[in-house]
């Protein structure tokens, strides 16, 4: 269990990680998006050097701004994830955080969608909270720019911001920090990397070339069907390289049917690596929260792995079979008679 003291672990402990879905746009990514408000509120609220450089680089309020002069909101309507006012009823800006999930038209002030009778150009202009404002600004904050160059219609500025323009000239520290790394985490790509002056990328491409000739030659062998689904990502304290194991694959119907997962596949394999660990590989079965499912399957996985049984875990709501890498041979071998011992009888 990770048990670091950051906003990370915060998401992953919290409910609003446990009650939602897994995979695409799904109410999991949602609440990504809500946690990396509050998170950026947080921050923004007790560390002076993130408010500093937030009102500069993604407010575009400029120099000389203290960002004591300003309150924040936090998600105050549902067309405003965060509110910044200045204290002097001057400025405001409404910020439109986008973390996975695609822009609306109706959030986009480059689309017509804005200012029809939903648009969110709309609503801010008629929000009576907010009619004595001189000056108002509406950003879009996501990996990509709509538009480099602003654009001001009908009083109300709008401005398109990228997830990069969080990372100062500086490195930072504290929470500031904390808040990059766990904004990455949430699976911002520019922020997953933003420490990459340390990072060695090019000495791993020889093994990342040889797990994929590995994996693929695996899926060939065994005529998985379809295309190859890869599923290879980061976080914090582990990463992972292999690709999904769909339940249409022939061979596997009684796997399948213990296992009962709630979308197109029922497991993945490939390898993994805990931070301060070695890497292993490792075949996972997606049985969701239902505990027949896990205990059918692991009966299943017993009656067929033999003296590999030993090496079945748990991690919440998938059982998984994992063992310490080796060379190249050694792995497709592991991998070759896994597949073999579960295979239908």
């Amino acid at each position: 269990m990770n048990t670091d003291v950051s906003f990370r672990t915060w998401f992953q402990r919290s409910r609003y990680a446990r009650e939602a879905g897994v995979w695409g746009d799904s109410p999991r990514s949602e609440r990504k998006e809500i946690c990396a408000v509050a998170v950026v509120a947080f921050t923004f609220k007790h560390d002076p050097v993130f408010a500093a450089h937030f009102l500069k680089m993604i407010c575009g309020a400029g120099r000389g701004y203290n960002p004591r002069d300003y309150s924040i909101e936090f998600q105050p309507e549902h067309h405003a994830d965060l509110v910044i006012c200045s204290n002097d009823r001057r400025r405001l800006f409404v910020i439109e955080f986008k973390v996975g999930a695609e822009l609306q038209p109706k959030q986009n002030p480059w689309h017509k969608s804005f200012y029809k009778k939903n648009g969110y150009g709309t609503k801010i202009q008629s929000d009576p909270r907010w009619k004595g404002f001189k000056e108002r600004t509406y950003i879009v904050l996501q990996n990509s720019l709509i538009s480099d160059r602003g654009l001001v219609k009908r009083c109300l500025r709008c401005l398109s911001r990228r997830w990069k323009d969080f990372i100062p000239t500086r490195r930072p520290k504290g929470l500031y920090a904390d808040l990059l790394d766990s904004l990455g985490g949430f699976g911002i790509p520019s922020l997953k990397v933003w420490k990459g002056n340390r990072m060695k990328i090019g000495e791993s491409t020889k093994s990342a070339v040889e797990m994929n000739q590995l994996l693929c030659k695996i899926a060939d062998d065994f005529n998985f069907p379809g295309r190859r689904t890869w599923n290879i990502n980061k976080d914090q304290n582990a990463w992972w390289f292999g690709m999904d194991w769909k339940k249409q694959s022939p061979g596997y119907k009684q796997l399948a049917r213990a296992v009962n997962p709630q979308w197109g596949a029922f497991g993945w394999f490939g390898y993994q690596q805990n931070r301060n660990e070695k890497p292993i590989r490792a075949l996972w079965f997606y049985c969701g929260d239902n505990e027949k499912n896990k205990q059918r399957t692991e009966q299943l996985l017993r009656r067929r792995l033999g003296k590999n049984s030993k090496r079945i875990r748990h991690d919440d709501e998938s059982l998984y079979i994992a063992a310490p890498a080796q060379t190249a041979g050694q792995d497709h071998a592991w991998f070759t008679e896994i597949f073999n011992c579960l295979k239908d009888s």
